[in-house]
């Protein structure tokens, strides 16, 4: 009985205030109820949303952090990549010059070292090696020997001079201080026609001291003698020009180098010949 009573009072309370309620607001007296609610309720909302917001802006850092540990990651694990290709490509260039060279038709008995090319600057390569060859060294370049013509068994270079840091210096042919005696064999039958020095004169060479009674003709090949420590029978440049000269016992010459730099990669040190 005290279980209904109590039903029945809570229910008369429960319609008591929804009509007192409904009353006042009919009567525009909540507003402040309202009002008040508001400035309660909005710093609220604003908190937590900027709390929503720290933890997404928390979590996006987060987020970046990893991706740029793994980017640092992948680009490092990429030049390890690409300075083992280099490498790879490094000495599978340098394993074609030498069997090039070893197929050139070079005497046997002659020994190389290989270099790689690092840069040129006026008469002068700069080589690398995992070896230190005496100055005064000669250097060659591996030439295709396709027919067996002895004139294209080896392209001489130049000698190397001094250590610069870790490279070698090495002076070309048409360096103002280089002289090589030569020898000048026919372009066709190969026969050896006259000899000579080859001076260099910056930037290029010219053929001095042939007597005048031997016959050079444009075409002509230029080669070393084997002579004043040099190996022999290295080719050096093709005649191009027979020069007029003061000295009716002589007679000198335009010489175009054999060697291309352009595309040069890899030499060789004779290291014994």
């Amino acid at each position: 009985m005290r279980t209904n009573s109590s039903k029945t009072y809570l229910l008369v309370l429960y319609f008591f205030i929804a009509g007192t309620f409904l009353f006042l607001d009919s009567r525009q007296l909540l507003g402040f109820i309202h009002t008040s609610g508001q400035k309660i309720s909005d710093p609220a909302r604003k908190q937590l949303i900027e709390t929503k917001k720290n933890f997404k802006s928390f979590f996006a850092w987060g987020e970046t952090k990893n991706l740029e540990e793994k980017i640092v990651t992948l680009n490092a694990e990429k030049a390890e990549l690409l300075s083992r290709l280099a490498n790879y490509k490094a000495i599978e260039d340098e394993n074609k010059q030498m069997r090039r060279l070893l197929d050139s038709g070079l005497p046997k008995s002659w020994k190389f070292t290989p270099a790689q090319v690092i840069s040129r600057v006026g008469d002068a390569v700069f080589l690398t090696s995992n070896t230190e060859p005496a100055f005064g060294t000669v250097v060659i370049a591996a030439v295709a020997n396709a027919d067996k013509q002895r004139e294209k068994a080896g392209v001489y270079v130049g000698k190397t001079e001094e250590r610069v840091g870790n490279q070698i210096k090495t002076i070309l042919a048409t360096e103002t201080n280089s002289k090589i005696p030569v020898i000048v064999r026919d372009k066709n039958s190969f026969d050896q026609r006259a000899s000579g020095i080859l001076e260099g004169r910056g930037g290029r060479v010219v053929l001095e001291q042939v007597l005048s009674r031997e016959t050079i003709n444009e075409g002509d090949l230029v080669l070393t003698s084997g002579e004043v420590n040099f190996p022999g029978e290295l080719l050096l440049g093709s005649i191009t020009k027979v020069l007029a000269s003061n000295n009716s016992a002589l007679q000198q010459a335009e010489v175009k180098t054999a060697i291309d730099l352009s595309g040069l990669t890899h030499v060789f040190f004779i290291t014994k010949y």
